[in-house]
C-alpha cells in the first residue's frame, strides 16, 4: 500500500495528461521504470545503508546528489577562485 502512494504520488503515476492511450502508456512505462530503478537500488543497498523502504532510497538518492553538488561547487571555487562563476552555475536566479 505505501509503495503504492509512492508509485502514484512521488512518481507521477496519477500526474498524467495526455490524450492518446499511446501516450498514456509511455507515461506508465516511465513511472513504472522509475520504481523499479527505486527498487533495485533499495534491493542492491549495502547493508550499512539501511534502505527499508522507496522513501529512503528517495532520501538517499537525492543525499548523494546534493554531496556530489556541494562538492562539485567547492572544487569549482577553489580552481577559479571566482565565487560570481560558481554562483552563476549552482544557484538559480529568480525571474
Amino acid at each position: 500500500e505505501v509503495d503504492n502512494f509512492y508509485v502514484k504520488q512521488h512518481l507521477g503515476l496519477a500526474d498524467f495528461r495526455v490524450q492518446s492511450f499511446e501516450a498514456t502508456d509511455k507515461w506508465f512505462a516511465l513511472v513504472y521504470l522509475a520504481y523499479l530503478f527505486l527498487q533495485w537500488r533499495r534491493n542492491h543497498a549495502p547493508p550499512e545503508q539501511q534502505l527499508h523502504s522507496i522513501a529512503d532510497v528517495i532520501r538517499r538518492h537525492r543525499q548523494e546528489h546534493v554531496r556530489t553538488l556541494l562538492h562539485t561547487a567547492c572544487r569549482q571555487a577553489i580552481e577559479s577562485l571566482d565565487l560570481s562563476a560558481v554562483f552563476q552555475r549552482f544557484v538559480v536566479r529568480s525571474a
